[in-house]
């Protein structure tokens, strides 16, 4: 299993997202490279989350358009989509069984609890 890694500057988008969707949940792709058994996350790139019904607070939606959109501004910055970050406003940092239904086999799946508005 490779080990993963995440840049300050991806952090803080990251954290910055979180933080400002809340109480909603929010996501996006994490692009990086792959350098022997580590995973390096440069860049946190967050997407709209096209739930509009009661759970947008607990789930996220995300558009295979934004995901293609995506994969193109990766490659074009020779960069890797190597997984997916989501939110759990009020809630613990680990999958959900939805979560794991949803899960692609070869992608990162990054959780964070927003515990009041705040990362942790």
């Amino acid at each position: 299993m490779a080990t993963v890694k995440i840049e300050t500057t991806a952090l803080d988008e990251l954290i910055v997202d979180s933080e400002s969707a809340y109480p909603y949940e929010t996501g996006g792709l994490l692009l990086g490279s792959f350098l022997s058994e580590r995973a390096i996350i440069t860049r946190y790139l967050s997407l709209p989350n096209l739930r509009r019904e009661e759970g947008v607070k607990d789930r996220i939606l995300i558009s295979a358009r934004d995901v293609l959109a995506a994969e193109r501004l990766a490659g074009e910055q020779g960069l890797d989509v190597l997984g997916f970050y989501h939110t759990h406003p009020d809630g613990l940092p680990w999958p959900s069984a939805y979560d794991l239904e949803h899960a692609l086999p070869a992608w990162f799946y990054l959780i964070a609890a927003i515990d009041r508005g705040r990362f942790g």
